[in-house]
């Protein structure tokens, strides 16, 4: 039987485990105050879907993003984004 992992599981499951070491995420949804203290220790982020497809990044659904709204839009948008066929399970700035 297999198992689909995705960069969101692992970041938050698989990699504490075994101790490899991740970068600082946030999961959506958040707390407006919270993507803001966050991009102030980071100055930008990358906003991406959560969804179990390659090729996000062609498809729009990976996207930088620096200020507050343009992350909290990011954020919103991406966790309903659909990538052949399959619908995002949430989504997260790194």
């Amino acid at each position: 039987m297999s198992h689909e992992v995705g960069e969101l599981t692992f970041l938050r499951e698989l990699a504490p485990r075994y101790a490899v070491p991740v970068p600082e995420f946030l999961e959506w949804p958040a707390e407006r105050k919270t993507v803001q203290d966050c991009l102030a220790r980071w100055k930008s982020a990358v906003a991406k879907a959560d969804i179990l497809a390659g090729g996000r990044g062609k498809a729009g659904l990976v996207e930088q993003v620096s200020a507050v709204s343009d992350a909290v839009r990011a954020l919103k948008r991406l966790s309903a984004a659909e990538h052949k066929g399959r619908l995002a399970r949430t989504s997260y700035l790194v």
